[in-house]
């Protein structure tokens, strides 16, 4: 008995088939390439045990930004079936699963990490430095709904936590939902953000590199779904000039077994000298996390007073004008710092892997932070916040760089090939904007000069 061809192409949909092996770019961008399996399989953990796909793939690291040169480009992909998913939004089932990046010999044989592979990097933190401790963070990805790429135009006109009809896009924020669920990532509630068409994720808590994973994992899904409605998502941080930014806030917690250990058990709402120790860290490297955390020259359009966006180094409780704010809380598991300058054109994987370093150094040292700050830093004059020893961060992508590359400590723990070419990139990417790019501000504001 012979099956038709629309048979068996239903049998076969029916099955995955194929596994995208992903990478992260140094930008944080993810990328893949895509692998049949040996043979079809009905449940993402049969492809475990593909030995095609267990001994990963080989790619040219020379056509990726600030990886390898062409002489020596050889990369080898290696699954980490940790990370493994299915693709609900293909018609046909898909699989994905993240990787970490091998440098391959001249013999072909794979070798050490690729110290360029920022997820390699983090993992390699939490390994080593924090061995016994559970690190969580929920990330709050903020982003803009969008006509479509072309066509900078916002799908609605409601604003913070409008519902339909002025949230014109309440089942495309359903639809999204629906597939993160399906995909494992922990939806804790999402809502229309205060800029026209804005809208944000609330990840809910959970072990960091879960959750890095899933915020690489949140980019193309939300944009191929977008697309499949006619649609379109930015993550771009100011798209649109007078409107509020788009964020990626990152609240964090460092459990000790049971012991959250940044919470103050005697006292009930306070966080611990830990913590405060770990704040004071960030904040003396904050100059040159900006580099990091905002890597872009529109991030510079987001970090001004007026949007909730923090501008200058200060921490507090409950207080949205400052860089790192402890939320209110009561049982003292629940204590945790929010991190509030970063947007989405980071690495996210780099943001933890300093984040998390330079926290340690300030334990390690036992630094103290200045005074939690109660009232609205924008409000202060800039007289009053110099007495008070409160610090801007850097106003543009080259203030940043210039406190990146001279911060020791954080060019050391971003290692001898991501410290150099983060700084190369991102400095080709200032210098094409400062001294060659000639805006449309610039043509309105000196043509008939």
């Amino acid at each position: 008995m012979f099956l038709s061809i629309s048979t068996m192409l239903s049998d076969e949909m029916d099955l995955i088939e194929y596994i995208e092996l992903r990478l992260v770019d140094i930008n944080g961008k993810p990328r893949g390439m895509t692998v049949p399996l040996s043979k079809p399989v009905d449940n993402i953990d049969d492809i475990k045990t593909d030995e095609r796909i267990k001994k990963g793939i080989n790619v040219d690291g020379s056509s990726l930004p600030g990886f390898a040169n062409v002489e020596n480009s050889d990369l080898h992909l290696e699954p980490d079936f940790s990370s493994i998913i299915e693709l609900p939004f293909y018609e046909r089932r898909k699989a994905a699963v993240l990787c970490y990046l091998h440098k391959r010999s001249k013999t072909g044989d794979t070798e050490d990490v690729f110290l360029g592979d920022a997820r390699s990097l983090l993992r390699d933190t939490l390994d080593t430095q924090f061995p016994s401790n559970q690190i969580k963070i929920k990330p709050e990805p903020e982003f803009y709904l969008i006509e479509a790429m072309d066509e900078l135009t916002p799908r609605d006109v409601g604003g913070y936590i409008s519902i339909s009809p002025d949230d014109e896009s309440a089942e495309l924020m359903i639809e999204f939902a629906d597939n993160l669920k399906q995909m494992g990532v922990g939806v804790h509630y999402f809502h229309h953000e205060v800029g026209p068409s804005q809208q944000e994720f609330e990840i809910s808590f959970s072990d960091v590199m879960k959750n890095v994973d899933n915020l690489v994992t949140l980019k193309p899904t939300l944009k191929a779904i977008a697309n499949k409605y006619g649609t379109d998502v930015t993550f771009m941080p100011k798209p649109f000039e007078g409107e509020a930014g788009s964020g990626l806030h990152v609240h964090m917690q460092i459990f000790d077994g049971d012991k959250n250990l940044f919470a103050d058990y005697d006292n009930p709402g306070k966080v611990s000298e830990y913590a405060k120790n770990f704040i004071a860290g960030i904040m003396k490297h904050a100059s040159a996390i900006t580099a990091i955390a905002n890597p872009s020259i529109n991030s510079y359009k987001r970090l001004v007073p007026g949007y909730e966006a923090p501008v200058y180094i200060a921490w507090g409780y409950s207080n949205r004008s400052v860089l790192v704010r402890v939320p209110m809380f009561k049982d003292p598991s629940k204590a945790a710092i929010e991190i509030r300058s970063p947007d989405f054109t980071t690495n996210p994987y780099l943001l933890l892997h300093v984040l998390l370093l330079a926290g340690k150094n300030g334990v390690e040292n036992k630094l103290n932070p200045p005074e939690p700050r109660s009232d609205d830093i924008f409000e202060l004059s800039e007289a009053q916040r110099e007495e008070d020893g409160i610090l801007n961060l850097p106003t543009n992508l080259g203030e940043a760089l210039l406190a990146l590359r001279e911060n020791k400590f954080i060019m050391d723990a971003m290692g001898p090939h991501l410290g150099p070419a983060w700084l190369d990139e991102k400095g080709k990417e200032w210098k094409e904007y400062s001294n060659l790019s000639v805006t449309d501000f610039e043509i309105d504001k000196y043509l008939n000069c």
